[in-house]
Order: structure tokens, then C-alpha cells, then sequence
């Protein structure tokens, strides 16, 4: 891989702890630059959030950890973890 393809965020000093974000980056960008029309971000936010999920789809899923969060919600609303494993 080249550095052609590295975000701006990518470089200096944030470079160590944001090497193995690019592609969530990138996806950010994504929706958040000019470069896809409303609806390529709307395409391309429908066909992540199906296939990954939402958080994966907007790009924040390193930002925000929703993973605590649903896990905190599902264990104070009765989930008892390793219960009916499969």
C-alpha cells in the first residue's frame, strides 16, 4: 500500500494511533466531503448499514464505542452472558 492513500489524519502526529483506521476513515470522508452526490451517500450508507450494521455504515464505529453501549443495555435488561450459547 502506498501513502497515496492514507487521510490527512493519518500523517504526523496522530499517525501511530490512527494506522489501522484507514478504512473507517475513508468512509467518513466519504460522507462527510463533497465528493459522492446525496444520493450516493444515501446508497452507499443503505447498502454498509445492511450489510455491517450502522455504526460501520456512518463510519463512527471506532469514534463511539456502541458496542459497551448495547452490551450495558442488554445486561441491565435481563441478558445473562453465556447463557444459551448455541
Amino acid at each position: 500500500m502506498t501513502k497515496a492513500s492514507r487521510s490527512s489524519l493519518q500523517t504526523g502526529v496522530l499517525s501511530a494511533p490512527s494506522q489501522f483506521l484507514g478504512y473507517q476513515l475513508r468512509i467518513l470522508e466519504l460522507m462527510t466531503g463533497k465528493r459522492l452526490s446525496i444520493a450516493d451517500k444515501a446508497r452507499m450508507f443503505g447498502v454498509y448499514g445492511a450489510a455491517y450494521g450502522l455504526p460501520v455504515s456512518t463510519g463512527l464505529v471506532s469514534v463511539f464505542p456502541f458496542t459497551e453501549n448495547i452490551k450495558t443495555y442488554a445486561l441491565q435488561h435481563g441478558y445473562v452472558e453465556g447463557e444459551n450459547k448455541l
